[in-house]
């Protein structure tokens, strides 16, 4: 079954327990990631659950086909339904994918997420018209979606919009949905106790996605210099610049570089792909983000992503220094990239 934004959304507030594996798709990244996890928490509220939620690579399955079955068979700890997540899932699954609808076991719920996938064609063949089974795709935000959103967030914070600055953001973001929300918190933030954003905001924020020295920090890391991002990032500190803001900083920077490495992947040339990102990319910045591009493959941003988010957890939930985690953070990153572009 194909499910749009409503059928969606109703399957979240009531989960159908004969459904046996969702499949999130599509070209925005951002909105997959979303969805992805939304689905999971709809199962298990903490994500952070490893005896309830089973992670499985591609690759775990292609040397082991029925690594699906013994996880869905396999009871969790605590007796309550589990959730298997496969990121990255192709059409090179169809075959373990088809059988397993074909003569599934046990309880489990599985949510596979994939990039943009012709229809009628592998995966999508083979979900969308089973009684069993969830398609949810997810496009690039349009304009009357994208203003609802827009909206919808700021309101989340108590903060209304003029109509130039909604037709302004409306234009200018929309490439990634968790990057349009990312940009929109930063912009809530900005306005403070005014909690009205006005087309001056709106140019402020989304126009200077942040000051010179953070995006430098962002490319440093994603270009696999630490030296120069470990003198960045001191300088930024003695500036007054919180490790959690830091983090969503570069956080930002990967779901865009991710956004356009979708797109190389789906047959558009690097210049294209940077230049549907909104808003798009400082011209300073352009040829470097490019050769990026290049080097930076899906399945290696996703996993940078992991190590932001739990960095963003860890500094909330932990006593340990934040700077300290933000600091071991990109620094690993860094040495990601490093490895990288060596292999070119």
């Amino acid at each position: 079954m194909k499910l749009n934004v409503k059928g969606f959304e109703s399957f979240l507030r009531n989960p159908d327990e004969t459904t046996k594996i969702a499949l999130v798709f599509g070209a925005d990244v951002g909105l997959v990631e979303e969805r992805f996890n939304l689905l999971t928490k709809m199962i298990v509220p903490d994500m952070n659950d490893p005896f309830q939620i089973a992670e499985i690579t591609p690759d775990m399955l292609k040397e082991d086909p029925f690594r699906l079955y013994d996880e869905s068979a396999e009871l969790s700890f605590s007796g309550k339904r589990k959730v298997i997540r496969i990121k990255n899932a192709s059409n090179k699954l169809a075959d373990i994918i088809k059988k397993f609808l074909a003569e599934p076991v046990g309880d489990a719920f599985i949510i596979l997420s994939a990039g943009e996938l012709k229809p009628n064609v592998g995966l999508r063949k083979l979900i969308e018209p089973s009684k069993i089974a969830v398609a949810i795709p997810c496009y690039m935000d349009e304009a009357g979606s994208l203003q609802g959103i827009i909206q919808s967030t700021l309101a989340h914070s108590n903060v209304s919009i003029e109509k130039e600055a909604l037709d302004y953001l409306t234009k200018n973001l929309g490439s990634n949905r968790l990057v349009t929300r990312s940009e929109l918190e930063k912009l809530a933030v900005y306005v403070g106790e005014k909690n009205r954003v006005t087309i001056e905001d709106a140019k402020a924020c989304v126009d200077d996605t942040s000051a010179q020295s953070l995006d430098d920090l962002s490319f440093a890391i994603a270009d696999g210099n630490p030296e120069s991002a470990m003198h960045l990032l001191n300088r930024i500190y003695s500036e007054g610049t919180t490790p959690i803001g830091l983090v969503r900083t570069v956080m930002r920077h990967f779901q865009r570089l991710h956004v356009s490495v979708a797109h190389v992947k789906n047959r558009k040339s690097i210049g294209v792909a940077v230049s549907l990102l909104r808003p798009p990319v400082f011209f300073k910045y352009k040829s470097q983000f490019e050769n990026q591009v290049r080097f930076w493959s899906e399945q290696h941003i996703s996993r940078v992503l992991e190590i932001l988010f739990k960095t963003e957890r860890e500094c909330k939930t932990t006593n340990n220094p934040a700077e300290i985690l933000c600091e071991r953070a990109f620094l690993q990153i860094s040495l990601i990239a490093k490895s990288l572009k060596s292999r070119r």
